[in-house]
């Protein structure tokens, strides 16, 4: 039994670290801000969740998460959909200071998923 349980989480763990957009997409936010990269058909997509300001019992809402940015490697006629929490899709534009695109997500709370559109 151990030794299926040990070839589960190798595999878990394998499988996780698998998607070559880790690489090339670097994510910085408040360290209560969980991020998660994962391909979707093909397209990298990133998933927040934000847990800044939850008090268990007394504040069950969130901080705004408002200095979140992504640094990825990507066409610079690239953009970016930022889906928020029970919001609407927002097409957002990168900054090019060098050879990666440079996109500041604008304030979400609960979470959000943000995934390249890449037009080459």
């Amino acid at each position: 039994m151990k030794e299926e349980k040990r070839k589960l989480l190798w595999l878990f763990f394998s499988r996780r670290h698998s998607c070559p957009w880790r690489r090339l997409c670097g994510v910085e936010a408040s360290p209560f801000v969980v991020s998660y990269i994962a391909s979707v058909d093909g397209k990298p997509h990133i998933f927040f969740a934000n847990f800044s300001g939850i008090v268990p019992h007394h504040n069950v809402r969130p901080t705004p998460e408002t200095s979140a940015r992504i640094t990825i490697a990507a066409n610079a006629n690239a953009t970016l959909s930022f889906l928020p929490f029970l919001g609407a899709e927002q097409i957002l534009t990168g900054e090019r200071p060098g050879d990666k695109l440079i996109f500041h997500l604008p304030p979400f709370d609960r979470g959000a998923v943000v995934w390249l559109n890449d037009s080459e």
